[in-house]
């Protein structure tokens, strides 16, 4: 049985299989050795008993391929004896591409020691002469032609402010002001298109002087909206690459803004600010007034501020069944005011600004007090004229061993705080009013001191009274 009849066996070499030459390991009288087997010129040959016959791979590389990527109509792999020269391959390749580079290509070789080098090619001159300029290709070659746009800055223009979509955009040659709006959306309701600022990059003159001016900037007012009329006209601003626009604001333009009363009025509800200097009392007037049944000193008012670090949040709850309405309340910080003061003058000091999102509340009379922190019982105890910030604390069954009684604080239901003052050896603590709350915080934890600081503590104070005594059994003698 020969080879061939073996390979019949075995169905025949597979896609990948080197079938050139076949290796054959046999077995010798005193031990292995190697056939090399030509084929198909040999695959005659008889196999003997203890034959182990082995077929290879085909190595993973090309005898004749040419790449070409770029600007060209086909970019891809060509094989190299229909492609022998740069033009025949540009011209296979179904030519160069309007974007196309033309002032060089390159044209990377693998040498014999696999090194590479590069070949510059203008193609300008190898399109009006090829004859001179063509070049012969190789195996393994890969042409690179590149686009003009692959060979600059992206470049692209900006657009912001009252706008509907701000953002930036890709440079478009003759690409006019108009263009980029009509291109972004338009304008929002509060824009102001008398006032478009075009931020402008001044270009290097090639003089090598260092000027002041930085930014060009131009005003441009769009009368006439988005219309257009001609090439010519004066908003016709045509754009240059890197130009930033911004669309500012109208100066009258408002959003409609609100606020929400809540409790003892006639009409709670929300109401909209209808002037800059809508106060605290048009606020009540338009609601219809207090009802009978107002605790005007309690009123407290609400207020989200826009830095929302520096919110002080007491996480005190008047009623501990917030829900619903006055959980989503819960990101807004109170701002003490003095109701009574604001209705009695519009022009007091108290009777204040107010803004969007601003809640006010006018609770019931309040008939409670809450004691918090370090008490021994915390409650909410029956109010009482008659009764002192220390009644209230006897009520929650007094001071636990932790409470801080010189930083014992309270807060009133229109969002004041008063605190604890000392003078000499004397307290004065802070009057109470219905809907208080008294908060007794707890004294500072020291951390207790370690072995070492008490060695080195202890070595100070044994050094310090030898000095001492060293110095008065100086001074006496």
């Amino acid at each position: 049985e020969t080879i061939d009849d073996l390979l019949t066996y075995a169905g025949g070499f597979s896609a990948e299989a080197y079938t050139k030459k076949i290796t054959v390991e046999r077995n010798t009288d005193s031990q292995r050795s190697i056939l090399d087997i030509p084929y198909p010129e040999k695959s005659s040959i008889i196999l003997v008993n203890g034959d182990y016959v082995s077929v290879g791979k085909i190595i993973d590389r090309y005898e004749n391929r040419l790449d070409i990527e770029g600007a060209v109509f086909r970019p891809g792999i060509y094989q190299l004896e229909n492609n022998t020269t740069l033009m025949s391959l540009i011209e296979n390749a179904e030519g160069l591409r309007g974007d196309a580079f033309m002032d060089r290509a390159i044209i990377y070789r693998t040498k014999p020691d696999y090194s590479i080098e590069a070949i510059s090619v203008n193609l300008k001159s190898l399109l009006q002469n090829p004859e001179e300029f063509d070049v012969d290709l190789q195996k393994d070659d890969r042409v690179k032609i590149s686009s003009i746009f692959d060979l600059r800055e992206e470049r692209f223009v900006t657009i912001s402010g009252a706008i509907i979509n701000p953002d930036s955009y890709q440079f478009v040659e003759n690409s006019t002001l108009k263009d980029l709006i009509f291109e972004a959306g338009g304008f929002t309701e509060d824009a102001a298109p008398y006032n478009i600022e075009i931020a402008r990059r001044i270009l290097d003159d090639q003089s090598g002087q260092i000027k002041n001016e930085i930014t060009e900037v131009i005003t441009v007012s769009l009368d006439n909206g988005l219309e257009y009329e001609n090439q010519e006209a004066l908003d016709e601003v045509v754009l240059t690459p890197f130009d930033q626009v911004f669309v500012r604001t109208s100066p009258s333009y408002e959003v409609q803004q609100l606020v929400t009363i809540k409790g003892e009025v006639l009409y709670p509800g929300t109401y909209a600010i209808t002037s800059n200097d809508f106060k605290l009392t048009d606020l009540i007037k338009n609601s219809g007034g207090l009802t009978q049944f107002a605790y005007p000193e309690g009123a407290s008012l609400e207020r989200k501020f826009e830095n929302e670090d520096s919110i002080v949040d007491f996480e005190i709850n008047l009623d501990d069944s917030v829900t619903g309405e006055d959980k989503e309340l819960s990101s807004l910080s109170k701002v003490g005011i003095d109701l009574q003061k604001a209705l009695s003058s519009s022009n007091s000091e108290f009777n204040l600004l107010l803004k969007d999102g601003d809640v006010v509340t006018i609770p019931k009379q309040l008939e409670t007090v809450q004691i918090r922190g370090e008490v021994l019982y915390p409650v909410n105890a029956r109010y009482s004229d008659s009764k002192s910030f220390r009644n209230y604390i006897g009520s929650a069954g007094g001071f636990t061993d932790r409470a801080n009684t010189k930083r014992a604080y309270i807060v009133y239901a229109n969002g004041d705080v008063s605190r604890t003052k000392k003078f000499l050896f004397f307290k004065s603590y802070p009057k109470v009013k219905p809907g208080s709350v008294l908060i007794i915080p707890p004294k500072e934890e020291k951390p207790p001191i370690s072995t070492s600081e008490k060695i080195t503590m202890y070595s100070t104070i044994v050094s310090m009274t030898a000095i001492v005594a060293n110095t008065i059994y100086q001074l006496s003698r």
